[in-house]
């Protein structure tokens, strides 16, 4: 793992191309997924995703592979496995299968574990959620320790314009999440799947330091995180470089969400924005940061996801440039 504390006056230093020695998959076969921010959970009738007829299920799925992907995340946002039942559940991944999809893991959304008021059925859905995930032959739950953000009463366009709640490292919150997130491993590791962890702002992994004290406390086999830099780089205030955030967390890396941001700061006043970007445009080189997971052993699927206008559209962009990068990075047999 990279010496993060000895380089801290370079960050270039940290993201050196390192040797890639073996990868489970090609470029062409690794498991890259479509996120679903842009899928409603209700359909136009108004009713629930989860009890819309599989011709529904069917209608909004078929824009994935209409945009050239083979995979796709499924969110408890758009429908909650746990709560259908096991032939509902099978419907649904027959309308996946017959449309060529694969799933490469399933999100459990604005469901922190270590929540103070709603922690224990959060804790008690997510153990739910890792038996419907087992049960669909999902081999990854990927969970949050952050709320959902809702839609901003006043108009805002994005969400984290708004201040998001301020963990200030929590003693109680942490030892809970800590605890919380042990459980569902050992229960993942009966059911032969696996946890990850995504980082958020304001919450136990919500720099890269604070992650890996977060994974090393948790100290467990099923356990990994989720480095979803674009969360922790959009913020609109200072932020760590993210060369720095690469290196201290994309070793931990079992699952990745990707996504990008510009960012535009002015020192004299304190101002910054941001705005959603391809991962090609955007702050985060991922040209350095995949290499550098690669040569780190990350083998995980990988989710790209993007807000804001057809998110679909430029994720599916996004996933090209990852193949393309791929293609370039992974070894080839050296000939007889």
């Amino acid at each position: 793992m990279a010496d993060v504390n000895a380089a801290q006056n370079d960050p270039e230093l940290l993201l050196e191309p390192g040797r890639i020695i073996e990868v489970p998959y090609s470029a062409k076969s690794w498991p890259i997924g479509a996120g679903m921010l842009q899928f409603p959970a209700i359909t136009d009738s108004g009713e629930a995703m989860a009890q819309a007829d599989p011709k529904t299920w069917r209608a909004v799925l078929s824009a994935v592979p209409h945009q050239g992907m083979r995979a796709i995340e499924l969110s408890s946002r758009w429908i909650d496995l746990a709560a259908l039942t096991t032939p509902r559940r099978r419907q649904l991944l027959n309308v996946v299968a017959d449309l060529g999809l694969d799933v490469v893991g399933y999100l459990v959304a604005g469901r922190p574990v270590g929540d103070t008021r709603e922690g224990p059925a959060n804790l008690e859905l997510t153990h739910r959620s890792i038996d419907a995930a087992a049960d669909a032959g999902i081999g990854i739950v990927c969970v949050g320790l952050h709320q959902f953000s809702p839609a901003q009463p006043d108009g805002r366009l994005w969400f984290w314009t708004v201040q998001d709640a301020q963990y200030h490292e929590d003693p109680a919150v942490w030892e809970r999440s800590v605890r919380a997130i042990a459980e569902l491993g050992d229960h993942a590791l009966r059911a032969g799947v696996q946890i990850s962890v995504e980082t958020y702002p304001g919450t136990p992994v919500g720099t890269s330091f604070l992650a890996a004290k977060f994974m090393d406390e948790v100290g467990h086999a099923a356990v990994g995180l989720n480095p979803d830099l674009g969360n922790l780089i959009r913020v609109q205030g200072p932020v760590e470089d993210w060369r720095i955030t690469a290196a201290n967390l994309l070793p931990r890396a079992n699952y990745w969400h990707v996504k990008n941001y510009a960012r535009l700061e002015n020192p004299s006043t304190g101002t910054v924005l941001t705005h959603p970007a391809s991962l090609v445009e955007g702050v985060l080189d991922y040209r350095k940061a995949l290499r550098f997971a690669l040569a780190n052993g990350f083998s995980g699927p990988i989710v790209v996801e993007h807000y804001g206008g057809d998110g679909l559209s430029v994720s599916a962009a996004n996933a090209r440039y990852l193949r393309g990068l791929l293609d370039w990075m992974i070894p080839r047999p050296q000939a007889e």
